[in-house]
C-alpha cells in the first residue's frame, strides 16, 4: 500500500499515513439536514473578502499563482492532496455530485478520496457527505474508521451516486461543522450563494473552535470556496484541472 512521504505536501499540511481494516458496514445514503444552528443575526458580520488570504509560500506538489491561491492535481497515491496527516484525527469529506461532475470529472474525485482513505490509519477517522440541492450522507451518518477496509466498502457505496441537480453545500457544510472534526474539505466545480459562506463561518467560530476548511476548486477558480477557505481556519484553498 502507498503512503504519504515525509514532507508531502498536502492539502492540510505534511505527514506519513498508512492503512489498515476495519469492521464492515452497511452500503447506503439518506437525504440528511443540519440540527438547527440558530438565529444569527446578533453575530458580529462576517467580511468575505479574500484580502487576508494566508499565504505560506511554496508547497512541494504545486505553484502559488497568487496570495492565497495554489494550482495542483488530484492524484492517487503518495502525493494525493487529499491524506489526512497522522497527527490530524478526524476528517469530514463534502464533495459536490451535482449535474455538472458527471462523468470523469466524478470518477477521478472519488478515486482521490477512496485513495486517501486508504492511506490513512485505521485510528483515524473520517465522514463523508455530498451535495447537490441535498446533503446525503452514508446511512447512518456519523464517522467510520479509515485504512483499507474502509475505503474498500466506500468505494462501493460511491458506486451508487450519479451526479445531478444544483450546487447548494449549505447543508452539507453545516453538518460537516456539527460533527466537529479538526479538517473539514470540500470538493466542488460551482459558485455558490455569499451567504452560505457567511452562515457556515458563524457556526464554525461560534464554538470558539474555527475549524479549518479546506476547499478544492474543480476545474477553474471558485471564488465562493477561496472565500470560505480564507475565513474558516484559515483553510487552503487549492485549485486542480
Amino acid at each position: 500500500m502507498n503512503s504519504a512521504q515525509p514532507g508531502q505536501s498536502n492539502v492540510y499540511g505534511t505527514g506519513t499515513t498508512s492503512g489498515v481494516q476495519v469492521p464492515h458496514v452497511a452500503l447506503g445514503w439518506e437525504i440528511v439536514r443540519p440540527a438547527g444552528a440558530g438565529p444569527t443575526d446578533w453575530l458580529p458580520a462576517i467580511s468575505t473578502s479574500v484580502s487576508a488570504a494566508d499565504d505560506n509560500g511554496d508547497a512541494d506538489s504545486g505553484n502559488r499563482l497568487e496570495l492565497g491561491v495554489l494550482r495542483s492535481s488530484l492524484q492517487t497515491g503518495p502525493k494525493n492532496l487529499l491524506i489526512l496527516p497522522p497527527d490530524v484525527a478526524s476528517v469530514v469529506y463534502v464533495l459536490d455530485c451535482s449535474s455538472s461532475m458527471t462523468g470523469k470529472r466524478f470518477a477521478k474525485v472519488q478515486s482521490a478520496i477512496v485513495d486517501a482513505v486508504s492511506q490513512m490509519n485505521a485510528k483515524q477517522m473520517f465522514a463523508l457527505l455530498l451535495f447537490n440541492t441535498e446533503a446525503l450522507q452514508i446511512c447512518g451518518g456519523g464517522y467510520r474508521n479509515a485504512g483499507a477496509a474502509g475505503a474498500a466498502v466506500l468505494a462501493q457505496e460511491l458506486t451508487m451516486i450519479a451526479p445531478s441537480g444544483g450546487t447548494n453545500p449549505s447543508n452539507a457544510l453545516l453538518l460537516a461543522i456539527q460533527l466537529k472534526p479538526d479538517a473539514v474539505v470540500i470538493l466542488s466545480d460551482g459558485e455558490f450563494e455569499t451567504s452560505i459562506v457567511e452562515r457556515v463561518t458563524q457556526l464554525n467560530r461560534r464554538g470558539g473552535k474555527n475549524t479549518q476548511i479546506n476547499c478544492v476548486a474543480i476545474g477553474s477558480q471558485v471564488v465562493t470556496l477561496q472565500k470560505l477557505a480564507t475565513l474558516n481556519g484559515p483553510g487552503n484553498y487549492v485549485e486542480v484541472p
